[in-house]
């Protein structure tokens, strides 16, 4: 309780206007340095009209009372962590523990004394439904809220958006990761973690980190999670420095409609401050019907609580309702269509990012990797330009996702006569690794393969193998 005390005098001395988001007055701290300290900032506050207290100057009116400038840094040493939007969760937090204690104390008194007094009982029942109504009141104060008039809403200065990863997660803004079991979502989330985490791109997305990240999975085991992360911290050569907090609950489950798991869930946040929030996957943390709007509406309703009372981006992943190809003609033409569920959830997203099957792919031998290791990307924005889509493929050893230029080569082909033409042209004949190299730029290794293997099926050249180191295969005109 103490540390949280200097917690919420650290954020008044970053910015002493936030005094008038929650009912803060000396007597909430209980230690007689705090108080001091909140009195004097208080003044300085008042009388210079500046929201930010100037610590040097501070520091001179306490040195008086014996409160010296290292206390003052003990303080303010982890400031630069803190998010303003976190302090009237964190003064109401502070308020509950105290009257928690209070109710501890008195009650153990009076059962000392042999007696209960049931006017104390009444008091401390006021005391919780105040703190409620107090948390709930002044809907004017928070943020993303705005009552008024035209004329005062274009002298109102607002925040600008904040983006953490580009195009794609911002403050206050709700993200959904989509796809058909298997696409590679959970590694997509721990990627998204990894590389916001690290300050690092991620795919093509630049991101405004290196930033703190909560991911919560309820899918795999913690032992599978920790093999997963291991590999893909260590493939990518990733940075988190206590950045990124991997929460496993597989094996008791939290539920966003149960209260006392909600709140569990607001204390990881409170204690690990995080820009971005993940929970994966959404159907592990909902029991409710996902078809029906009054249900999914609570969980949006949570999401935005979620948002708004802690300024983070929220991320999370779900299921597929559709396995069509997304160039079927029956296939959904919106992204939001081929989430499960209520179309209430896909609907309050700010981006929809939707991992497809590559169209049509499924028989074809000529990819490089296993259909099942490549997506399509789609993403629909609710404000702005939607990127154009684009193909990325899975590593099954570095558990990594990379961009891929499998669906350009898709559309590339090379006819059995233009490999006669390029021999001819060098020779009439060519190594095997120089005709490969010649072709590079016009198709991907396998579809060279396929059509050098279709030139010679067609008597239009031979193979032969040159004695020598390696023996390299070259390719002949036939005569």
């Amino acid at each position: 309780m103490q540390a949280l005390e200097d917690e919420i005098l650290a954020y008044l001395l970053i910015n002493f206007s936030l005094i008038e988001k929650a009912d803060v007055n000396q007597f909430l701290f209980l230690k007689k340095r705090n108080r001091v300290i909140f009195r004097a900032a208080y003044d300085l506050y008042k009388n210079n009209g500046s929201h930010e207290i100037d610590i040097t100057t501070l520091a001179e009116k306490l040195e008086k009372q014996r409160i010296s400038a290292s206390d003052l840094n003990e303080i303010t040493a982890g400031t630069q962590r803190l998010q303003p939007n976190n302090f009237s969760f964190k003064v109401k937090k502070l308020k509950e523990k105290q009257l928690a204690q209070k109710i501890i104390s008195d009650v153990y008194g009076m059962v000392k004394e042999g007696k209960f007094e049931i006017e104390k009982a009444h008091e401390y029942l006021k005391e919780i439904e105040k703190l409620e109504i107090a948390a709930e009141d002044d809907i004017s104060k928070k943020p993303g809220i705005f009552i008024g008039s035209l004329e005062q809403l274009k002298e109102k200065e607002v925040p600008k958006d904040d983006p953490l990863i580009e195009n794609l997660v911002f403050r206050g803004s709700l993200t959904g990761v989509g796809g058909v079991k298997g696409s590679h979502k959970s590694f997509f989330a721990n990627q998204m973690a990894l590389d916001y985490s690290s300050g690092y791109p991620f795919l093509k997305f630049k991101t405004h980190g290196p930033g703190r990240v909560l991911l919560i999975q309820q899918e795999v085991s913690l032992n599978h999670n920790k093999l997963r992360l291991n590999r893909m911290q260590e493939a990518g050569d990733y940075d988190t420095g206590e950045r990124f907090f991997p929460i496993t609950t597989t094996g008791s489950q939290l539920k966003l409609t149960r209260d006392k798991d909600l709140s569990q869930i607001k204390t990881w946040i409170e204690e690990y401050e995080p820009d971005i929030l993940i929970l994966d996957p959404l159907s592990s943390f909902n029991e409710a019907e996902e078809n029906t709007s009054r249900d999914m509406s609570k969980i949006v309703n949570i999401f935005n609580e979620l948002k708004s009372e802690f300024n983070l981006g929220l991320v999370f992943t779900h299921h597929f309702s559709s396995k069509k190809d997304p160039d079927h003609p029956d296939a959904p033409t919106e992204a939001g269509g081929w989430f499960r569920g209520h179309t209430v959830l896909p609907d309050s997203a700010d981006a929809l990012i939707c991992l497809h099957r590559l169209p049509g792919q499924r028989e074809n031998e000529n990819l490089s990797l296993s259909y099942e290791d490549y997506n399509l990307v789609q993403i629909q924005l609710r404000n702005g330009k939607w990127p154009e889509r684009f193909a990325i493929e899975f590593n099954p050893q570095t558990f990594l996702l990379g961009e891929s230029n499998v669906w350009q080569e898709l559309g590339k082909k090379i006819i059995p006569g233009e490999i006669e033409d390029i021999i001819e042209e060098n020779g009439g004949e060519m190594l095997r690794k120089d005709l490969i190299e010649a072709l590079n730029d016009k198709a991907s290794y396998n579809i060279i393969k396929k059509a050098i293997r279709e030139a010679i099926n067609q008597g239009l050249i031979e193979s032969d193998r040159i004695k020598g180191r390696g023996n390299p295969i070259i390719y002949r005109i036939k005569q």
